[in-house]
């Protein structure tokens, strides 16, 4: 990366929601490379992505799965991923650790999705629910398609999920103050 460039004193990055993962790895990024962005809030990326096409902002924070089609289509590029390995359908993109920069100053952001139901279900129903989802997830062709859109899969269950969740929740209370200004 050619550091002698002088970088502009603010660069507009969108974000799908506020104070998120997305937001997070932008800020610390940010901090990282002594850059002050200002941060866009969309209510999605379908609203996001228009706008950085458009040169509405300068970038945004995205998940590749949101961008993908504009990647293959030449429209897009992925500058940097936050992520400790590179993604395997970006191999030539580098990590932020890779260009010099830090990203889990405060601990492992993590996307995360849950099945979720009301408190106390019938443990049968868990189980159940917790079975079909793994066998959706984890099938050939559902693990194909996030092959090709730069989606990582794990299962993750029960103790080790919770390790990773508060794993995520004291990485945001870690560093809410510096990130978000909370």
């Amino acid at each position: 990366m050619d550091t002698s460039l002088k970088a502009p004193e603010t660069i507009s990055i969108g974000v799908a929601g506020s104070n998120n993962v997305n937001q997070a790895y932008a800020t610390i990024l940010g901090q990282a490379a002594n850059v002050k962005f200002l941060f866009v809030p969309y209510d999605g990326s379908a609203r996001e992505i228009p706008e950085i096409l458009g040169g509405n902002i300068d970038a945004g924070a995205l998940k590749y799965s949101e961008v993908a089609a504009q990647v293959e289509a030449g429209e897009m590029e992925v500058l940097v991923v936050c992520s400790d390995e590179r993604l395997s359908v970006l191999p030539d993109v580098p990590t932020a650790g890779d260009v010099g920069y830090d990203v889990f100053t405060y601990g492992k952001f993590r996307h995360m999705v849950y099945m979720m139901g009301p408190a106390g279900m019938d443990q049968q129903i868990v189980d159940y629910l917790a079975y079909i989802f793994d066998e959706a997830v984890f099938s050939d062709e559902f693990q194909s398609y996030c092959d090709s859109i730069g989606m990582i899969t794990k299962k993750v269950h029960g103790t080790e999920l919770d390790e990773r969740i508060k794993d995520v929740h004291d990485a945001f209370v870690n560093g809410s103050a510096d990130i978000f200004g909370l």
